[in-house]
């Protein structure tokens, strides 16, 4: 019997470890899943002209995730009145998600990028993307960014 209780506690101690690095590479797939469909959405919304990136001062990447997930609706063109969204993304998977997208400040936008694999890293069993954000032409971002936010509704 104690032999017994002796060898499952061995199989235990040996697939715990494992089945915790299955469990972490499953958030890391779905993580980088969600950073590239917000991309995709982000994509389709700057092809029209619509502004929707949120600068780093209002809550940059995460604050766009956040934004994209409840919905943009269309203000006027072909697309009028059609809201484009992400599937939903829970408040866990969001910072994940974040780690491997980053802003882009050009001169008359800015834009929502996804960051390829080998630029975000697993460390340490957590998911770290780049840390330095490239803030140098934030003053270039325009203020129709802002005005676009405050005059349309989100749904």
């Amino acid at each position: 019997m104690l032999m017994m209780i002796g060898v499952i506690g061995v199989l235990v101690s040996i697939s715990v470890p494992v089945v915790g690095k299955i469990v972490e590479s499953s958030r890391a797939v779905k993580a980088r899943a969600n950073a590239k469909q917000v991309q995709s959405v982000s994509s389709a919304l700057a092809g029209m002209g619509v502004a929707h990136v949120l600068p780093e001062s209002l809550g940059g990447v995460e604050a766009t995730i956040r934004l994209l997930s409840k919905g943009i609706t269309i203000p006027e063109g072909p697309y009028a009145g059609s809201v484009f969204s992400v599937s939903k993304i829970s408040e866990d998977e969001i910072p994940l998600a974040a780690d491997f997208l980053d802003l882009i400040y050009d001169y008359n936008e800015i834009r929502l990028v996804f960051v390829e694999e080998n630029q975000a890293l697993m460390v340490g069993g957590k998911l770290e993307g780049p840390k330095e954000k490239d803030t140098s032409s934030m003053s270039d971002a325009p203020s129709r960014q802002s005005a676009f936010i405050a005059s349309h509704t989100v749904e």
